[in-house]
């Protein structure tokens, strides 16, 4: 009489495990990871959401200047004078960050080369003038991420001079900690050595870090 609840529950096991209501370790783990590859997935489609509607109000923003230029230019009045540039937000994303999201958003179709060539340069034009407090990385460091941008022809040659021409204007935050004049002028040199920058850029460069390390 025994064998009779051993075999019942033999069978119910095996029931549950076919049906899949007993789900073996690798079936839950292949679960997790589809779970998880479906929440990066949605991640990057929200991240690309965002950059694109940055773009789109980058684009806004330059057709807006272009027009009252125009309206001035039309009323015989001097050109507005230039917006000044916002404070960098702690949280914002490096501009090598939101260039090549931007890069891959024209890579899908997403804006056309007129609207990317438009949001690059608002972009660039807004880059802030003082660099928010989380940004540790040297100049040298900077120039070397922005690079890989113009090496897979996320910006061209003109948008990559006006980057680094930009990136020699910034400034540190005043509560960042310093990375020392050292480090600085090594990390220089390295961008210098593989053509991160070239011999002018460098020079103004090492000019520069040793002027806010004084």
């Amino acid at each position: 009489m025994t064998r009779k609840p051993l075999l019942a529950a033999v069978c119910l096991t095996f029931v549950l495990a076919t049906s899949g209501c007993l789900d073996s370790p690798a079936n839950q783990l292949e679960k997790a990871k589809a779970e998880a590859e479906a929440a990066k997935a949605e991640t990057l489609k929200v991240r690309a959401e965002l950059e694109l509607a940055r773009a789109r109000v980058a684009k806004l923003e330059v057709e807006l200047d272009l027009a009252q230029l125009e309206l001035a230019k039309a009323k015989g009045l001097p050109a507005p004078a230039p917006k000044a540039v916002p404070a960098s937000q702690p949280d914002a994303p490096a501009i090598e960050q939101r260039l090549k999201s931007l890069s891959e958003l024209y890579n899908k179709g997403a804006v056309n080369a007129d609207e990317w060539a438009r949001a690059k340069v608002a972009m660039i034009g807004k880059m802030p003038a003082v660099l928010p407090i989380a940004e540790t990385r040297t100049l040298g460091q900077r120039f070397l991420d922005l690079q890989p941008l113009y090496n897979s022809s996320a910006v061209n040659a003109d948008e990559w001079a006006k980057l680094k021409a930009k990136m020699l204007t910034q400034t540190p935050s005043e509560k960042a900690k310093p990375n020392g004049l050292e480090k600085e002028l090594l990390d220089l040199q390295t961008a210098y050595n593989k053509s991160a920058i070239n011999a002018d850029e460098w020079a103004k460069a090492k000019a520069e870090v040793t002027k806010r390390a004084n």
